[in-house]
């Protein structure tokens, strides 16, 4: 079947922007205990002279060399809003985010209906400390008055950045196929991650041989344990690490609110970012030991191409490509007034996240070991979300394929238990017997809404929707 949906029906990707968050910086602090500046500069010009010799270090570390001096200056509140705002829109287009969210609802990676565009829009402005604009080619200081822990780290982060333009051409690299961002938001994030990744890890390695000294072998070796002990750890566990070292240190107010805002953002959404900077800069690490900073540079040509291998470096540049489920058929079988509003790929590292959103309560501590495990054969998904306007229904269909058929059963056992938890008063309804090609059951999960969950070998789809007779014509 070779028909396809218009290239603008309800593509969106996921929101990213490049910044410097105050948490990340401390979970660094935390990991490499850094002996930073014994006050902040009394000016903003004072503390870019000292990124001056930033620089250098960097290009000590790295063996690259900037070309150009680094822009930098301080940008005002009010400016940063309108930049986040400005992304925002154009990564989902006038009022996409609206239909995104919906379809999140639909699908239980979000648990209940909210402003996201309002809540990525706080988020930014609360915890950012500064950022780099490929577009205009500055680093941007957002927070003057931050502890002076936290401003050299952030220049090392933010130069880093600046670097990686010079040579690679960020806004190209990650930035300018705009379709391709709302086509397949995972191998976005998988883009973002070395963005990010190589940042923090570059930022991590200043701070270590700030520390201990100018053997850089050393520091390598630390801070890759630092990276490995923090990406094993769940999201909770990383809150409250940070809660605990920051404890109550003078200036601790800030970061222990910039941490209540992180926990109450939604799972969804705050698990993926972090993983950009946490699981990106494990990867970056893992890649620059087997080969040195070559390899790291080579990754700019070949990047990741899915969370999953973020999520599993040695995995890079192998055979086990993605694979790209796409469902044309889907708009065949649907009358005309049925419109697409959303469809997005959610890849290892959503599917990860989900099933830590809704098997939290199971077995309490193996709960994020689960999810790992039921994601972790991935081989390609991508979800649809439609609405009929006119009828007042909704349909969200989910394609995922898996490396074996084990591991779909695995995702289908894993799936069964988040149905539960979603929906406790869920009752079954009716299942496939011996002559269907799909194997499914059905389930009234909530008056008037049904779900199907059908497998076939290695695939597993999913159909939840509002009009029961659309179940009896597809995956039967």
């Amino acid at each position: 079947m070779n028909v396809k949906f218009n290239k603008d029906d309800g593509r969106t990707g996921r929101f990213f922007v490049s910044v410097a968050f105050g948490l990340l910086i401390t979970l660094a602090l935390v990991s490499v205990s850094f002996a930073g500046a014994a006050q902040a500069p009394d000016d903003a010009t004072r503390f870019f002279q000292r990124d001056e010799q930033i620089c250098r270090d960097i290009e000590k570390i790295t063996g690259l060399a900037f070309t150009n001096k680094v822009k930098m200056a301080v940008q005002l509140p009010e400016a940063f809003r309108s930049y986040v705002k400005e992304s925002i829109v154009r990564e989902y287009g006038e009022g996409g985010i609206e239909g995104y969210t919906r379809a999140l609802v639909k699908l239980g990676a979000l648990e209940r209906p909210m402003d996201l565009s309002a809540t990525l829009l706080d988020l930014m402005a609360s915890q950012a400390l500064a950022h780099y604009d490929p577009g205009k080619k500055t680093f941007f200081l957002l927070q003057t008055n931050m502890p002076a822990t936290l401003l050299d780290p952030t220049a090392a982060h933010e130069l880093c950045h600046a670097l990686q333009d010079q040579r690679h051409d960020l806004y190209k690299f990650v930035d300018e196929d705009i379709e391709q961002i709302r086509d397949n938001g995972d191998a976005a994030m998988a883009k973002e991650s070395l963005v990010e990744g190589e940042a923090m890890y570059v930022m991590a390695l200043w701070m270590m041989v700030q520390t201990i000294g100018d053997d850089q072998g050393m520091a390598e070796d630390m801070v890759k344990v630092a990276m490995e002990t923090e990406a094993s750890m769940s999201f909770n566990q990383l809150m409250e690490l940070s809660e605990m070292q920051i404890g109550t240190a003078p200036g601790a107010a800030p970061m222990l609110a910039s941490i209540k805002d992180m926990r109450n953002a939604p799972r969804f959404i705050m698990e993926p970012l972090l993983a950009v900077y946490i699981q990106g800069g494990l990867m970056v690490a893992q890649v620059k030991v087997k080969g040195g900073w070559k390899a790291v540079e080579d990754l700019f040509d070949h990047p990741p191409r899915s969370s999953k291998e973020v999520l599993h470096p040695e995995k890079l540049g192998g055979p086990d490509k993605p694979i790209d489920v796409r469902l044309p058929e889907l708009k065949r079988q649907l009358a005309n007034d049925w419109r697409l509003v959303n469809q997005d790929v959610m890849g290892e590292m959503g599917i990860r996240v989900f099933f830590e959103i809704w098997l939290k309560d199971e077995e309490k501590k193996e709960a994020c070991s689960i999810a790992k495990s039921a994601a972790a054969g991935w081989g390609g998904d991508r979800y649809y979300y439609f609405e009929n306007k006119d009828r007042g229904k909704d349909l969200l269909v989910w394609q995922t394929v898996w490396d074996t058929a084990e591991g779909a059963g695995e995702f289908a056992v894993a799936y069964r238990m988040a149905l539960t938890a979603r929906f406790p008063n869920l009752k079954k309804s009716s299942r496939s017997d011996e002559k269907n090609l799909w194997k499914y059951q059905i389930w009234e999960v909530e008056p008037g809404r049904f779900l199907k969950l059908a497998t076939s070998d290695k695939t597993v789809v999913i159909l939840d929707t509002t009009d029961k007779t659309l179940l009896d014509s597809m995956w039967k």
